[in-house]
């Protein structure tokens, strides 16, 4: 791995903002099969972004295409990561999977990017760590 440059305090997702219950990680990973779990994520991309307004138009908010059984079970998962490891490990999970991708793409110089649907992970990983 290389080396990682140190994260300011200040740049903390506990620090970025005051997110409400309902866009909580806590919150979507409770709620029963029988809502529509899909609404209530698409909900949370909403207030993600109201608090962050760098975020504004970034996040999916199409999860209601998924059933609530699927995203059950995604959130059930990914609550089962340890929220205290001395390492990033989403990081380290994100850089498999790049990587994965960048040989099955083949590594002409073509260009990279964060799908949003990493980016929804992350954030939903990060109010996890909180």
């Amino acid at each position: 791995m290389p080396h990682r440059k140190k994260i300011p305090p200040q740049s903390h997702w506990k620090n970025a903002c005051d997110l409400p219950v309902e866009a909580r990680f806590d919150y979507l990973l409770n709620r029963p099969e029988a809502e529509d779990i899909g609404a209530k994520v698409n909900a949370a991309m909403r207030d993600i972004e109201k608090h962050n307004p760098q975020l504004a138009g970034v996040l999916p908010k199409t999860y209601n295409l998924f059933t609530s059984t699927l995203l059950k079970e995604l959130l059930k998962n990914i609550s089962q990561i340890p929220a205290t490891m001395d390492y990033d490990a989403f990081g380290r999970i994100y850089e498999y999977f790049l990587g994965e991708f960048a040989m099955s793409e083949g590594q002409g110089g073509g260009e990279f990017y964060t799908p949003s649907s990493i980016v929804i992970q992350k954030a939903l990983c990060g109010a996890h760590s909180q």
